[in-house]
C-alpha cells in the first residue's frame, strides 16, 4: 500500500497548492460516505494531460488502467481521486474533492461507492457481487482498520489500483494460482507480521502442502488462501468451525468424523478436528505411517502406547497395510498375464475398482472404527482376489489354448510325414521295372 501512496502522491507534483485532505481515523472515517466527487463518466481531461507527462509516475497509470477493467468512460479517474476533470489544466487539483493520495479508510469507501451499488454494478457485469464492502467492514482486516490500523489490507493490496485484471486473468493478483504470492506481501513480511504478533511462515508452509502442489499441476479447485479464510471477509476460521471449513472438500471425511468417537473429545477439549492430524498450511499428502503406534505417527500424540485407543491404531495400520498389499499381489498378477501375452479385460476392469477402493480406503480412517475399517479392508481383500482369480483363469485359458494349439500341430505334422512318406513309396512303385 505504500508503493501506491507514493505513486499517487507524484500526481500532485503538477498541480497548484491544494487545500490538505483531513486525515481518516476510526471506524467514523471508513463508514463515512465520500462527498464532493464529480459525476463519472463527466468530460475528463486527467487521461488527456497525463498521458502527455514525460515522468512514468505520472504517466504508467494512464497505460495501466486502459489495460484495467476500469477502462470504460464511465469510471473516471476523479471517481476515485477527485478533482475537477473538465478543468484542462493542474488547476483541476485546485477542487476541494482532489486526493492524491487516498489513505486507507478512502480506498475502502471510494471501491465501495460503486462495488456495493447494484443499479451501477449492473451495467458492467450483472454476475459481480455487491456485498464486498458489508463483507470487509465484518473481515478481520476490516475490524482492524475501523480501529485505525491503517496497515492492513484494502482493496487496492490484493486488487492492484490502476492495473485492475479479471479475477480469471492470468496476471491477476487474485487469480487462484497467485494468491498465496497477493497475499504473502503482508503476511510473509516480517515487519508486518512481527507488527501484527502473526505467524510469518504460513505461505511458506502451505507452498510445502498438498494443496500447493495440485496448485501448482493445474488442478485450480486445489485450495489457496482465500478457499478457508475467505476473500473479502476474511478471518482465521475458528476452532469450531474448521470441520466446516475443510469438509466445504472433504465432504466424506467430515462425515465420517461427525460420527466418530473422536468428534466428542475433541469439541470437549476445544480441538480443531482435521488440523490436530493434518495441520493447517502445511498439509502433507496422506501416508500410512500417519496412523498406528510409531512415535511419530498422528495417533500417538494423544494415544500412549498400550492404551485403548493405541490398540485401535496399531490394528488400523494393519488393515491398511494388508489391504496395500493385497492390491500389489492383483496388479502382480494382471502384470504376469500382460507378460505372457495374455488379455485380461475382466481382471484389468476389476483391478482399476481395486485400485480406486484402496485410494478411498485411507478416508474410512477418520471413521475411527475398527469394525468398520475392517469391513472396508475386507472388500479390498475380496476385490483383489477376484482378480487374482480371474488373471490365473485367462491364463490358464490361453494356457490350455496354446497346448491344443501344440498337439494339433504335432499330429498335423505326423500326417504329412506320413503323406510324404506314402508318396515317395508310391513314386518308388512307379520306378520299379515289373518282374
Amino acid at each position: 500500500m505504500v508503493w501506491l501512496a507514493e505513486l499517487l502522491a507524484a500526481a500532485a507534483v503538477t498541480a497548484a497548492p491544494a487545500p490538505a485532505a483531513a486525515p481518516s481515523t476510526g471506524a467514523e472515517a471508513a463508514a463515512a460516505p465520500l462527498t464532493g466527487v464529480p459525476a463519472r463518466g463527466a468530460a475528463d481531461s486527467c487521461v488527456a494531460c497525463h498521458a502527455g507527462l514525460a515522468a512514468p509516475a505520472l504517466s504508467g497509470p494512464v497505460a495501466e488502467v486502459r489495460e484495467s477493467v476500469h477502462a470504460d468512460p464511465a469510471i473516471s479517474c476523479a471517481g476515485c481521486h477527485g478533482g475537477d476533470p473538465r478543468i484542462p489544466t493542474a488547476r483541476a487539483h485546485d477542487d476541494p474533492s482532489f486526493v492524491a493520495r487516498p489513505d486507507a479508510p478512502r480506498v475502502v469507501r471510494m471501491c465501495g461507492s460503486c462495488h456495493s451499488d447494484a443499479a451501477f454494478i449492473r451495467d458492467f457485469d450483472a454476475a459481480l457481487r455487491v456485498d464486498q464492502l458489508a463483507l470487509y467492514r465484518k473481515s478481520a482486516h476490516g475490524k482492524a482498520l475501523a480501529a485505525g490500523d491503517f496497515a492492513v489490507a484494502t482493496c487496492i493490496s490484493c486488487h492492484g489500483a490502476h492495473r485492475i485484471r479479471k479475477i480469471d486473468d492470468a496476471d491477476s493478483p487474485v487469480r487462484a494460482e497467485n494468491v498465496a504470492a497477493t497475499c504473502g506481501k503482508c503476511h510473509a513480511d516480517p515487519r508486518l507480521t512481527a507488527a501484527h504478533e502473526m505467524r510469518g511462515d504460513v505461505v511458506e508452509k502451505w507452498r510445502s502442502s498438498v494443496h500447493a502442489a495440485a496448485l501448482a499441476k493445474g488442478d485450480r479447485s486445489a485450495p489457496t488462501c482465500n478457499d478457508c479464510h475467505g476473500n473479502h471477509g476474511a478471518r482465521p476460521p475458528a476452532v469450531a468451525s474448521i470441520h466446516r471449513v475443510c469438509g466445504a472438500c472433504h465432504s466424506a471425511e467430515a462425515e465420517m468424523f461427525a460420527a466418530s468417537v473422536h468428534a466428542g473429545p475433541f469439541t470437549r477439549l476445544g480441538l480443531g478436528e482435521c488440523v490436530e492430524c493434518h495441520s493447517n498450511h502445511a498439509i502433507e499428502h496422506p501416508r500410512p505411517s500417519m496412523v498406528g503406534g510409531a512415535p511419530d505417527s498422528a495417533c500417538s500424540r494423544c494415544h500412549a502406547p498400550g492404551t485403548k485407543g493405541a490398540g485401535v491404531a496399531v490394528v488400523l495400520r494393519a488393515r491398511l497395510d494388508e489391504s496395500a498389499g493385497h492390491v500389489a499381489t492383483a496388479e502382480a498378477a494382471v502384470a504376469d498375464a500382460r507378460r505372457r501375452g495374455v488379455s485380461t479385460p475382466e481382471a484389468s476392469a476389476l483391478l482399476a475398482e481395486l485400485q480406486d477402493a484402496l485410494l478411498r480406503l485411507p478416508a474410512q480412517l477418520h471413521t475411527m472404527d475398527g469394525v468398520k475399517f475392517g469391513e472396508a479392508a475386507g472388500a479390498v481383500a475380496k476385490t483383489a482376489d477376484d482378480v487374482v482369480q480371474s488373471a490365473g483363469a485367462a491364463v490358464a485359458k490361453v494356457a490350455a489354448r496354446r497346448r491344443g494349439y501344440a498337439l494339433s500341430l504335432v499330429l498335423i505334422a505326423l500326417l504329412m510325414g506320413l503323406l510324404v512318406l506314402k508318396v515317395r513309396r508310391l513314386d518308388r512303385l512307379k520306378r520299379t521295372p515289373p518282374a
